[in-house]
């Protein structure tokens, strides 16, 4: 769901022919069953917004979006390692969503995000025995060169690199 910027309470999934072969028999709170019955509520504001943004994703094409998504990937690993920090992920496992930066500075992201916080940007600390060793920065979904750059800017000002 990240790469369409939709919330997570919306699921994308596939079924089978054999759906249609389920018994729908009546349950407690629910005994008529009939040819229009759907057994959820559906969240239609969230299936308009999916269509909203898979119609924006379909605009801009598959090779398009990754291309986008690539290049923010590769830019951010360059900023990262001009500035000194490592890169997490050996080369080969690294992926074009989200860039996992190894924090060799070792400087306070906890800190970092409340000053980002207030600029109206976030980034990610590490999970677990990883907090502070290494923080994420996504490049997906709709963000772009300027948003990028605009943040790398706030945290070189933030950490005075």
């Amino acid at each position: 769901m990240k790469k369409l910027i939709l919330f997570i309470t919306i699921c994308i999934l596939t079924i089978s022919d054999l759906f249609a072969q389920i018994d729908w028999a009546p349950y407690p709170g629910n005994p008529v069953i009939d040819e229009n019955f759907d057994p959820s509520t559906p969240n239609i504001s969230l299936l308009y917004a999916m269509d909203y943004k898979l119609k924006q994703m379909l605009e801009e094409g598959a090779e398009n979006i990754y291309k986008r998504h690539k290049e923010m990937a590769e830019y951010t690993r360059n900023w990262a390692l001009e500035k000194g920090f490592g890169l997490f992920a050996e080369e080969g496992y690294r992926s074009v969503t989200v860039t996992t930066v190894a924090n060799t500075l070792e400087k306070d992201v906890g800190e970092l995000n409340k000053a980002l916080a207030e600029k109206g940007l976030v980034i990610a600390n590490g999970y677990g025995k990883l907090a502070n060793l290494t923080f994420r920065i996504g490049h997906m979904g709709d963000h772009t060169m300027d948003d990028l750059k605009e943040l790398l800017a706030a945290i070189d000002e933030i950490w005075n690199l």
